[in-house]
């Protein structure tokens, strides 16, 4: 059975549940979200949130940037994001609702598919401030789903 950590932004402040989603509106167009305690792929974290009627959060701003690296727990797990490189080229990346990427916080030397890795889907490094990395979409992070 997966198991959420509901987090919302309401009006400035933070709430985490544990147990149930909560539906209470948005403040300052910030979407509210929800983390997976339990980590998978990325295409096993898109169908999870989806499972939900949420997406995997999807990045658009500065502020989105902001609210998420406030209410983020302060430790070394990384998070799937819905951004990806469909196309493989490690140029254009996408939001997984489709669309091309208006906001990016790349951590330095990245997207860089080191080693030579398809490494196609984006995650927030929570050891790194939470900046953008390209990795392998196999590789077990834990969802950050949005609402």
């Amino acid at each position: 059975m997966l198991r959420v950590l509901v987090i919302l932004i309401v009006s400035g402040f933070v709430v985490a549940d544990p147990i149930k989603r909560s539906t209470v509106g948005r403040a300052a167009c910030i979407p509210e979200y929800i983390v997976y305690t339990d980590e998978m792929t990325w295409d096993d974290a898109k169908a999870a949130c989806e499972s939900s009627s949420w997406t995997l959060a999807e990045i658009r701003s500065q502020a989105q940037r902001d609210a998420l690296k406030a209410i983020l727990p302060a430790e070394n797990n990384n998070y799937w994001i819905g951004v990806n490189d469909v196309v493989g080229d490690n140029e254009n990346y996408e939001y997984a609702t489709g669309g091309s990427v208006i906001y990016t916080n790349w951590l330095n030397y990245e997207p860089n598919n080191h080693n030579g890795a398809a490494e196609d889907c984006v995650e927030l490094r929570g050891k790194k401030g939470y900046g953008w990395n390209d990795t392998p979409c196999d590789r077990k992070k834990f969802p950050l789903c949005e609402f």
